[in-house]
């Protein structure tokens, strides 16, 4: 179901109420402010012929009327507009002396007072001979008249402004008293109709916030045809319209006008629909969110002006990083601007100019270096910036950038496919599991069975190949676990020389049987690192298993305990019995052993499980290779002893 704030009828209905209510609200606030002027609502109404409406006319038809006694063309006066007929204007022009010059009053008819204003009539207009015969006193009006400044004669009239009661003919009087009279029929309905109105242009302007930017069938805000243009130009034209039709209305003629009255509500009219336009798409705009001031002209020419700064400070801070390589293009600038930097204004902007782009063009030639080096020391992570460099430059540094990708993409592969190897390994030994100990169990079944001869000797080669292919399978297993980290840690503080003699203890008899001594340095004080007992226990156990398996017979093995903060080395140094013609990186790889040719008992993965299981401890494992001596070196973090709890304290203290 559309929302009702989504419908084009609606919207347009409302449009239309909003402005009729506007109209009806100024129309009904102006009738009142007049309404209240003429005392409408006080009991003691103003009669129309005291209203500064009437009284204002008056004066003008006065005025007038002076004017063309004083031009000479008042002879046919009473047959044109200020004829009886024609006007419900009456007057009478009385002089400083009481004389009366003329009147347009005629018998039977009622007319008020409205007015007395004094003029200046000049006596060479001919006027007064004209009425010489007429009124006797002329003569001597004539003989006292003064002379005015620029030597014609003048004397003062006072114009009597009267009106007929009632109005009866259609002249300037007309609409204003028709104004006057309707104004006191209605006066009573005029608050109603404004408080009406008020209400119902404040629910329709609501609606309209609420409809604002919606479309039939969208959710989102959607701008139209005027909220696309910038809002400070916006406001600018409409404030312009709206200043240039204001003058026009108060420059404009009164009321008394039926074209004066017509343009005034044209202009209301446009200045409503303005206003509302303008709210509308405020609303609009602001529902959008940032779009309401950066659709705006001020705001883009100040982030022009913003990223044009940020571009030339960025600039100049890079070139001040990349200061080995931009030195010497502002060498070669200050020789090449020497030459011509006498030839004015001119050529030292250009030269600004060269320098600038000459900067910029090694500061990026810096960042391309940089970046070359991070790739080449391994960082795949490091991205050039290749935003503000010059085309020339940018493909260089997109090519770098794809480098990257391509090494990072390489050691996803890589990792993957080492976790589908640990995975396959780690499956493929449980399965061998389950047949292995059904072989092994036979085996001593058949040895129970005293057999002799051959028989016997076969089945010594079935129980011995078959506990060593258990260990290599227990040994994948081990390799697996340790490589992928899904082994329980348990870091505690532990005393490594303990840890050590413990381990030498249980290769005991293997070390008598190899005949190894075994000379641990380092191991009266008290040494603690941050390890896991039973793993580190173990990488012992694989170290010490190597030496009876590959040592030289007769020979020492050296274990030293060392703390050098913040870690605590343990090493193992033995001789081999074998030449080592491998490398010691490559002696910690799987299936990995110290001789090629060598075919003793052993699976090639105990020093990798060792390296895997120091590791998961956060530790250092490392190897070195001099002659026939195999040293290899443990780091672990090194730790405090532990606190003894409050019962060890308790029963030290009673010993």
């Amino acid at each position: 179901m559309t929302k009702l704030s989504h419908n084009l009828g609606m919207k347009v209905f409302a449009c239309f109420l909003a402005i009729l209510s506007v109209l009806a609200m100024i129309a009904s606030g102006f009738c009142a402010y007049y309404a209240n002027e003429y005392n409408f609502y006080s009991g003691q109404a103003t009669p129309y012929h005291k209203t500064a409406s009437c009284q204002k006319i008056s004066y003008q038809y006065a005025a007038e009327l002076i004017d063309q006694l004083n031009s000479g063309t008042w002879g046919d006066w009473e047959s044109e507009a200020f004829a009886a007929e024609n006007t419900n204007y009456r007057c009478v022009i009385v002089t400083e002396f009481g004389d009366i010059l003329l009147d347009n009053m005629t018998d039977n008819e009622t007319v008020v007072l409205v007015s007395e204003d004094q003029f200046v009539l000049y006596t060479d207009s001919g006027i007064l001979d004209s009425v010489k015969s007429e009124w006797p006193n002329v003569s001597a009006t004539a003989e006292a008249s003064t002379t005015a400044e620029d030597g014609t004669d003048s004397i003062n009239v006072v114009v009597e402004s009267y009106i007929k009661e009632p109005p009866t003919v259609a002249d300037d009087y007309w609409n204003t008293f028709w104004f006057h009279q309707t104004l006191y029929d209605i006066h009573s309905m005029l608050l109603p109709i404004l408080l009406a109105s008020a209400l119902i242009f404040a629910a329709a302007l609501i609606y309209l916030l609420c409809a604002a930017g919606h479309r039939a069938g969208k959710e989102e805000i959607i701008p139209n045809l005027q909220d696309k243009i910038p809002l400070d130009l916006y406001l600018g034209i409409v404030g312009f319209i709206s200043v240039t039709i204001g003058l026009l209305l108060l420059d404009g003629n009164s009321f008394s006008h039926i074209e004066a009255v017509i343009m005034g509500v044209a202009g209301i009219l446009t200045l409503s629909i303005l206003a509302l336009a303008t709210i509308l798409t405020c609303a609009t705009r602001i529902k959008l969110g940032r779009y309401f001031y950066q659709n705006t002209i001020t705001y883009k020419l100040f982030h022009f002006g913003w990223k044009l700064f940020a571009a030339v400070f960025s600039t100049l801070l890079d070139a001040l990083k990349a200061l080995p390589s931009t030195w010497k293009v502002a060498v070669v600038w200050l020789v090449i601007s020497s030459v011509y930097v006498g030839g004015g204004f001119g050529a030292v902007l250009l030269s600004v100019v060269l320098l600038f782009v000459f900067c910029t063009m090694a500061a990026q030639m810096q960042q391309l270096k940089e970046g070359g080096e991070a790739l080449a020391k391994g960082n795949l992570n490091n991205k050039i910036d290749t935003k503000r460099m010059f085309p020339m430059f940018r493909k260089h540094g997109e090519n770098l950038n794809s480098i990257s990708n391509g090494f990072s993409i390489a050691l996803d592969q890589k990792m993957k496919s080492e976790r589908l190897k640990t995975e396959l390994i780690t499956n493929v030994s449980h399965d061998i599991k389950t047949p292995l100990t059904s072989i092994i169990n036979y085996v001593d079944l058949l040895k129970k069975e005293n057999l002799e001869g051959q028989a016997a000797e076969y089945i010594e080669v079935l129980d011995r190949q078959s506990r060593r292919l258990k260990k290599l399978t227990e040994d994948l297993v081990e390799a697996s676990k340790a490589s992928t980290g899904n082994l329980k840690v348990n870091l505690v503080p532990t005393d490594m020389g303990e840890l050590v003699a413990q381990a030498v203890a249980e290769y005991e008899e293997k070390l008598e049987k190899a005949k190894l001594e075994v000379v641990i340095n380092g191991s009266k004080t008290p040494v603690f690192a941050m390890v896991d007992g039973n793993l580190t226990w173990r990488v012992f156990s694989n170290l010490l298993s190597n030496a009876c398996k590959y040592s030289q017979t007769g020979t020492r093995v050296y274990i030293d305990i060392k703390e050098e903060s913040p870690f605590v080395t343990v090493s193992m140094k033995n001789i081999s019995k074998d030449a080592l013609n491998i490398p010691a990186e490559e002696l910690m790889e799987r299936f990995v052993r110290g001789d090629s040719s060598r075919h003793t008992e052993g699976s090639g993965l105990g020093l990798n499980i060792a390296q895997s299981l120091v590791g998961l401890q956060k530790g250092n494992f490392t190897l070195e290779i001099e002659g026939d001596l195999f040293k290899a070196y443990i780091k672990f973090p090194a730790a405090e002893p532990p606190v003894p709890h409050e019962e060890e304290k308790i029963e030290t203290t009673e010993e």
